[in-house]
């Protein structure tokens, strides 16, 4: 490739900083992170399409960097740029910063000591005044909730949060927290020894959603931990932290969903959901044994798994009402008890193929259930003669999913003679998630 275009991920490196004055330290001839006092400190962005485009490179600079200091509990940002040569038509690094990623920076190492001793100070007084704590743990992190259309200095706050989930979650975008129906739990670590100092560990972002008559649905959009506090459980324990407040709301929230969750995230929810149904009581355990030992001859004999190993409806009722726990969550988590007391308590010989069987019809019914969602939203407009028209939503009934008078464009953006990617099997892949999970509890 050419000297003059960089892999993004190569240019632009964060460093969470305790102390706000390592900035004000000469590093002009520092350039590698080798050479860097402590070079172990510097992380890089997952994602960065959302900030310098889908090539994902910087264009027009000789060993460009983008260093990004950013104050573990402020998140105030200090950000030094340097390259050897630049182009006259190079890309425009501090307007991708700025306008695209949204970042508020200082390039002045003062400026920015100054701003976070004064938005520490800020935080000091208005966490106490205007924050939540919802739950206080072992490892020293609390989990606290705001609503940050109440609180100014809160919701500047949550501003300087709002960059970070652009360059860790694919696909994220900005909330608009000046909504009242936004709340942001935000996990804050506390230092062993006599500093105490307080770091921000991970937060996330709730939506509640008005549910008939006179209830609300919450969903959770974005939840992230930092760099150097993940593995540590932080995404697991806001997680709690909302079931908890919707648990505490009584009839008042119905139950818990997540946005579009990543693969990773939708496995901890699992584990979590299956942890607290084991706690709560043995109810769902019992309803799996039983339903699976009332089954066992029929199966045996012929009967097809998923026509007698569902969960009924009144058990769903209770996951929901007791647990906030949504029905198509539920129907996962399910799988993962009916694998456990099938497999592992009942000794079954055929539990994989069981298993499977049941696995398959979820996801079966997920597919159907999303062609037709997405048939009935497609709409066509029709002439009537003159200058009348009507507006009708078309399903996909025609062959390979194309709609009348589609044909010339379908067949010039065809991809006809080139070989098609091997897609996974989408059961297998979930009979090898049930497995991991197996050997995890």
């Amino acid at each position: 490739g050419s000297a003059w275009v960089v892999p993004a991920e190569d240019v632009i490196r964060i460093r969470f900083v305790e102390d706000e004055t390592c900035v004000l330290r000469d590093d002009a001839n520092r350039r590698d992170s080798e050479e860097d006092g402590d070079a172990g400190s510097w992380v890089c962005p997952e994602f960065t399409h959302q900030v310098f485009g889908q090539e994902e490179v910087v264009k027009g600079y000789e060993e460009p960097r983008v260093d990004v200091y950013l104050d573990d509990l402020t998140l105030c940002a200090f950000v030094r740029i340097s390259y050897k040569k630049k182009l006259d038509d190079a890309d425009d690094i501090e307007h991708a910063l700025k306008e695209t990623l949204g970042l508020e920076y200082s390039t002045d190492p003062q400026a920015f000591v100054d701003a976070v001793r004064r938005k520490r100070a800020i935080l000091e007084e208005s966490l106490p005044r205007d924050a939540k704590v919802c739950a206080s743990l072992e490892n020293g992190i609390e989990i606290l909730r705001f609503k940050p259309s109440e609180s100014d200095d809160l919701r500047d706050w949550h501003d300087r949060m709002q960059p970070m989930p652009l360059l860790y979650i694919d696909g994220a975008n900005y909330i608009d927290n000046c909504d009242s129906r936004w709340d942001v739990y935000v996990a804050i670590a506390r230092s062993e020894g006599a500093s105490k100092h307080r770091s921000l560990a991970g937060f996330s972002t709730l939506y509640s959603f008005f549910a008939y008559p006179d209830r609300r649905r919450f969903r959770v959009s974005q939840i992230l931990s930092f760099p150097g506090h993940r593995r540590c459980g932080i995404a697991s324990s806001i997680l709690e932290a909302i079931y908890s407040d919707a648990s505490l709301s009584s009839n008042k929230v119905v139950d818990v969903t997540v946005e579009d969750p990543s693969d990773s995230f939708q496995w901890l929810r699992e584990r979590k959901d299956y942890q607290r149904i084991c706690s709560f009581s043995p109810f769902f355990s019992k309803v799996v044994r039983d339903q699976a030992q009332n089954s066992k001859q029929m199966i045996d004999n012929g009967i097809r798994p998923e026509t007698l190993l569902l969960p009924k409806r009144e058990v769903y009722d209770k996951a929901q009402l007791e647990l906030k726990m949504h029905k198509l969550q539920f129907r996962k988590v399910w799988e993962i008890l009916l694998m456990k007391e099938i497999a592992g308590s009942l000794k079954w010989s055929n539990a994989n193929d069981v298993v499977r069987a049941v696995v398959k019809c979820r996801l079966a019914n997920d597919e159907e259930e999303k062609k037709l969602k997405e048939a009935s939203t497609q709409k066509q407009v029709f002439e009537t003669g003159g200058s009348e028209f009507f507006m009708v939503k078309a399903f996909n009934v025609c062959p390979s999913g194309m709609i009348p008078g589609s044909e010339a464009q379908a067949q010039d953006g065809s991809n006809e003679g080139e070989p098609e990617e091997e897609q996974a099997d989408p059961v297998d892949l979930r009979m090898d998630q049930l497995s991991e999970i197996m050997t995890k509890l």
